[in-house]
């Protein structure tokens, strides 16, 4: 009897250990899958750190392109402002140059009306004389005042100018028929550079047709423009498999 139970006890031992056993193994597959998993998540995890930080810092180097090319709208239009103010004070100055020119052109022509009533019982040579005298001052006062109107007409044209140009650069306008090179080409930012610039009269935020031939590629807008040269942001295609190359030919819509 008593073996019997010592064998009935024994068997239960063995189950139990056989139980534990298999339940050991199964907590330490799951454990294993848990652990496999969590190291592929922290991968991930890693790889798109990564990536965030690379996004992150080429955001920061294009902001710092951006604040440069702000800079430079602001310092271009404050010259344009401080060119503008000038010239219209060199107008107003010439302006009232050659009122005081007529003033005193008008003073004398009265003078050589009363000098040549005056001049009755003279002699004839010294009518002439004076008369000739009075006529050569006349004269040149209305040569200067032809000068000073040629010249008031030149800075009328340059305020005209000016004023045009600011127009245009508020509203990010090129002359149009205006026509250049794409000379360059960033295509890590998706700019090209131009081989036109300020004195064509291209300003910033205008718009332009990138052509091959007679062919049309994309569309490009100035985001940055110095005396000889322009930068430009590609903005669409005409075909997502074709972009601006060196050599093709942009005109202002």
């Amino acid at each position: 009897m008593i073996n019997r139970i010592v064998m009935g006890i024994a068997a239960a031992a063995s189950v139990g250990m056989a139980v534990f056993s298999y339940t050991n193994y199964q907590a330490k597959v799951a454990m294993s899958a848990d652990l496999s998993q969590t190291k592929t998540t922290l991968d991930t995890t890693s790889k798109n750190l990564d990536t965030t930080k690379k996004n992150l810092s080429d955001t920061e180097t294009k902001l710092q392109s951006t604040e440069q090319q702000v800079s430079s709208l602001s310092s271009d239009l404050d010259k344009t402002k401080s060119d503008l103010s000038s010239t219209k004070s060199k107008l107003a100055q010439v302006e009232q140059e050659k009122s005081s020119l007529e003033s005193a052109s008008k003073e004398a022509k009265e003078k050589l009306e009363k000098l040549e009533s005056a001049l009755a019982g003279r002699s004839p040579e010294q009518m002439e004389a004076e008369t000739k005298e009075a006529k050569s001052k006349v004269e040149e006062m209305d040569s200067q005042i032809k000068l000073k109107e040629d010249e008031i007409s030149k800075l009328q044209t340059q305020v005209q100018k000016f004023e045009e140009l600011d127009s245009q650069r508020r509203k990010g306008i090129s002359p149009p028929g205006t026509s250049g090179k794409v000379v360059a080409i960033n295509s890590q930012w998706n700019f090209v550079v131009l081989n036109i610039g300020s004195k064509d009269n291209v300003v910033e935020n205008s718009s332009f047709t990138v052509m091959r031939g007679t062919k049309p590629v994309g569309t490009i807008k100035v985001a940055q423009v110095d005396e000889s040269t322009a930068v430009a942001d590609i903005v669409k295609t005409a075909q997502p498999d074709m972009a601006p190359a060196i050599g093709d030919s942009v005109l202002s819509n």
